[in-house]
């Protein structure tokens, strides 16, 4: 990958893709799920949409089960669990945004290392 391509790469993993998420999983989903469905399920709902989410829009394109389970479903359900614990904790979105953000950063960066 080119120096632009990282630079691109960087600016939706760190930027734009946990602006969106944030804004729809922890800025609207989780009041209005907390709001309907109580405090624990609303928590959990949110961290299952999230994981589905990026099940189904992020699936690495591997015949390795394994693989598929821990990048498809394990890791995005760890990260939601994070993020939403952040913004069951804090109240904020703000902050889950940047822990979202630093997620982000923490994979540029492991990517960068592998490259």
């Amino acid at each position: 990958i080119s120096l632009v391509g990282w630079i691109i790469a960087g600016i939706f993993m760190i930027l734009l893709q946990p602006l969106g998420e944030e804004l729809v999983f922890r800025g609207l989903m989780f009041p209005a799920f907390r709001g309907t469905f109580g405090v624990w399920l609303g928590f959990w709902m949110v961290i299952g949409f999230h994981t589905l989410f990026h099940f189904l829009a992020y699936q690495p394109a591997t015949p390795n089960t394994t693989f598929l389970l821990w990048y498809g479903v394990g890791l995005p359900f760890l990260d939601a669990l994070v993020i939403t614990s952040v913004r069951a904790y804090t109240g904020s979105t703000r902050a889950s945004l940047v822990s979202h953000a630093m997620i982000g950063a923490f994979a540029v960066i492991k990517a960068l290392t592998f490259a």
